[in-house]
């Protein structure tokens, strides 16, 4: 016996009955085939005859092609990055602002009436009401004023002051007598009130080092000369005044402020100036800075000259 067909599958890939059968011997007749015992096929679902019938589910479904799955794939992802991109945008929308402010909404400015102007023929215009047009005449009311003939006969211009009557300016405050400068160097200490000298603060020759009133002690901080070109001169620097009044020690050259001259009352005055050399604490204190003041012939204004 034999099998014919063993395996197989048909379109659809499902398998194949199989029928067994014998084979024969040689000489030996070969036996009847029985008949087929295969089932019958199951009849064809009749077609519904009204809409909503139900309808036969086929047994077996296409398989969907690779291209339409991907391109529902593909349409599926657009719609998500749509609805992704739609959210962020209307989460990133400006807030809006108040409205600005209209031409409607600007206050108007104040209405304000003019002011009377004066008539080029004597009398006053009258203001206009806040009622009226801009465009319409302005009544204008017209003030007069009559001299009688008597009166302006009677009226005299103003006269000016005489000449003689304009004060004149005061005279000037004659500067001091002063001696001429000296024919020959005068050279020693300088005496002030209280018994003490004319001294150069610490002796130390320096621009700008002050001058004072100290006790006397023969240093060369107190070895003065009145020179014959008008300098007051100490360790090889000349005494001026400073813009304060007060009174220093610079380098030597032809300046006014360093110019000085014996004057009457034992006075040394600067020609800068016309003001005396002056011992402010009159003598009561050692090492008080001196200056330049007005002369009135004070105690603490006379010097004995060498």
């Amino acid at each position: 016996m034999g099998w014919a067909g063993m395996t197989g599958q048909d379109e659809d890939g499902d398998p194949l009955l199989v029928r067994p059968y014998i084979l024969s011997e040689p000489g030996v007749a070969a036996p009847r085939s029985s008949a087929e015992t295969w089932p019958e096929p199951a009849p064809a679902p009749p077609a519904p005859s009204a809409p909503g019938a139900a309808r036969s589910v086929a047994t077996h479904k296409a398989p969907v092609p690779l291209l339409r799955r991907r391109g529902l794939l593909l349409a599926g992802l657009i719609v998500l990055v749509l609805t992704v991109a739609s959210g962020l945008a209307f989460a990133l929308r400006p807030e809006a602002g108040p409205p600005a402010a209209g031409l409607a909404e600007q206050p108007l400015p104040a209405f304000s009436a003019p002011d009377p102007a004066a008539d080029p023929d004597g009398g006053t215009v009258a203001p206009s009401g806040s009622a009226q047009s801009s465009s319409a005449p302005i009544p204008r009311t017209r003030t007069t004023t009559s001299t009688p003939a008597a009166t302006r006969a009677t009226t005299t211009p103003a006269t000016r002051p005489p000449t003689s009557a304009v004060p004149s300016r005061a005279a000037p405050t004659p500067a001091p007598t002063l001696s001429p400068v000296p024919a020959a160097a005068r050279v020693g200490t300088i005496g002030a009130d209280g018994g003490l000298c004319l001294d150069l603060n610490g002796g130390v020759a320096v621009d700008d080092n002050h001058v004072q009133v100290f006790e006397c002690n023969g240093t060369a901080a107190q070895v003065w000369t009145l020179a014959t070109d008008g300098t007051l001169r100490v360790v090889d620097k000349c005494a001026q005044v400073a813009a304060d009044a007060t009174v220093h020690i610079t380098g030597c050259d032809n300046r006014e402020a360093a110019q000085w001259r014996a004057g009457k009352n034992q006075a040394l005055v600067n020609i800068a100036t016309n003001d005396c050399l002056t011992d402010p604490a009159a003598g009561t204190r050692s090492g008080a800075g001196v200056q330049v003041a007005d002369c009135a012939g004070a105690g603490n204004q006379r010097w004995q000259l060498p």
